[in-house]
C-alpha cells in the first residue's frame, strides 16, 4: 500500500477551477502533464534540494486539497472532542505529512503509462471520481488483481464553493485516509488525541533534521 502511494500519488496534481464534473478528468490529465514536465526539467533541482521540491508540493498539489476536511475524516468521532487548538495543531501536522509524501512520489515516479477510465458523478454533480488505471509493465513482484502489474487508482473531490477538492484517493479500492484514520483512531482511543498531535510533530522535525543533514551534505560536497 505505501509503495503503491509513493509511486503514484503524483496524480494528485490538478486545477480546481472548472466546476462541471466532465472538466474534473481533464484538469488531472492536464495539469499532471504539466507538473511532471517540470520535475522531468529539473529532477536533479529537486533531487537535491528538499527545500526546493517542498515548495513545489506545497504550491502546487496541496491548494487543491480540502484538509481540514480531510482532518475531520481522519480523526473520525475524535474531531468534535478535540479542542480547536488541538484541531489547529493536528492539520497543520498531517499537512506536513502530506507534503513529504508527495514530494517523494514525484521523484519516484518513472513514467508509468496511466490510462483514465470514465469518471463516476454522484445524483447531484457535487463528487466525482476520477478513475485511472496504471500499468506497471517491467516490474515484477508488484502485479495487481489482475496480475498483468496494472494498478487502479480513484480520485475523490468534492465542489466546495465553485471549486473541486480532493479529500480521498484510493489505491485498488483501499482509502489512504481510512489507513490514517484506523491508526490515529486507536492510538486516540489508548493514549489520547495529545499523543498523536505529538507523534505527528516528531516524526515531522525528524524528518525536517534529516533533511538539513543531507542538504548540508550537498553543499558541502
Amino acid at each position: 500500500m505505501k509503495q503503491l502511494l509513493s509511486i503514484l500519488l503524483f496524480m494528485f496534481v490538478f486545477s480546481s477551477h472548472a466546476a462541471e464534473p466532465k472538466d474534473a478528468q481533464q484538469l488531472v490529465k492536464s495539469v499532471s502533464d504539466k507538473i511532471l514536465q517540470e520535475i522531468s526539467e529539473s529532477r536533479t533541482l529537486y533531487a537535491e534540494s528538499d527545500k526546493a521540491l517542498h515548495g513545489l508540493v506545497a504550491n502546487v498539489i496541496l491548494p487543491h486539497f480540502d484538509f481540514h476536511k480531510m482532518a475531520k475524516i481522519v480523526m473520525a468521532r475524535s474531531w468534535k472532542g478535540m479542542t480547536e487548538a488541538q484541531q489547529v495543531s493536528f492539520e497543520r501536522e498531517f499537512r506536513q505529512l502530506m507534503v513529504r509524501i508527495y514530494a517523494k512520489a514525484l521523484l519516484e515516479y518513472d513514467g508509468k503509462e496511466v490510462q483514465f477510465l470514465p469518471i463516476r458523478v454522484n445524483t447531484n454533480r457535487d463528487k466525482v471520481i476520477v478513475r485511472t488505471k496504471i500499468s506497471q509493465s517491467g516490474r515484477s513482484g508488484h502485479g495487481g488483481r489482475d496480475g498483468r502489474g496494472e494498478f487502479l487508482m480513484a480520485y475523490y473531490l468534492y465542489l466546495n464553493e465553485g471549486f473541486w477538492k480532493v479529500f480521498d484517493i484510493r489505491v485498488e479500492g483501499i482509502s489512504l485516509l481510512k489507513s490514517y484514520r484506523d491508526r490515529f483512531s486507536r492510538q486516540a482511543r489508548a493514549e489520547g488525541v495529545d499523543a498523536v498531535i505529538n507523534d505527528l510533530v516528531e516524526k515531522n522535525r525528524k524528518a525536517d533534521d534529516r533533511q538539513e543533514e543531507v542538504s548540508a551534505a550537498n553543499e558541502s560536497g
